[in-house]
């Protein structure tokens, strides 16, 4: 996967990366610059770091199509961040499940009544959901936080309008008009 990011940086295209993989993700290229990227409707450097880089299985393709947007940071420093990041997220995961996942104890802001998912203490504190997350796994190990049987999926509602229809197939099947049935 590294090999076809710097393929499409070191040529300067532009247009889309749909990785199908594990986690599906894609990776949104102008001139071969990274502007975007993320899972289904999680979009920004959150969840690009949450994408496997080096996935074990499965396909890419790359659609040429005109966007537009800024570099998410200079190509080098995003990629080696991404690398870092990925790595650290498949252990912290192993802790936390998912950062939607609901935990509760007596550290701000799990300490409401029903307690906060990760993403949602990450919004809470302005802070990375990565971040967020080693917080938690900290103080799962202290026993300052305990996971509750809840998942905000609420929260992670699909935008099917807007620039990111008409790149990410599941938001353009989402718009498409129902095929009437016999």
């Amino acid at each position: 996967m590294l090999g076809i990011l710097e393929l499409i940086h070191t040529t300067r295209q532009t247009g889309v990366l749909d990785v199908r993989a594990e986690v599906p993700y894609t990776v949104t290229f102008v001139s071969g610059e990274i502007i975007s990227g993320g899972i289904l409707d999680w979009m920004g450097l959150d969840a690009l770091y949450a994408s496997p880089l080096l996935p074990e299985s499965g396909t890419f393709d790359f659609t040429h199509c005109l966007v537009a947007g800024q570099p998410l940071g200079p190509y080098g420093h995003l990629t080696t961040d991404w690398a870092r990041v990925s790595d650290e997220w498949e252990k912290v995961c192993e802790a936390i499940v998912s950062p939607s996942r609901c935990f509760q104890g007596d550290l701000f802001p799990f300490d409401g009544q029903n307690g906060s998912s990760v993403r949602g203490a990450a919004r809470e504190l302005d802070i990375p959901v990565f971040q967020a997350a080693q917080m938690v796994v900290g103080a799962l190990k202290q026993g300052r936080l305990w996971p509750l049987d809840r998942y905000e999926w609420d929260r992670l509602r699909l935008q099917p309008a807007g620039p990111r229809a008409r790149v990410h197939p599941v938001a353009r099947h989402l718009i498409r008009p129902p095929i009437e049935r016999c």
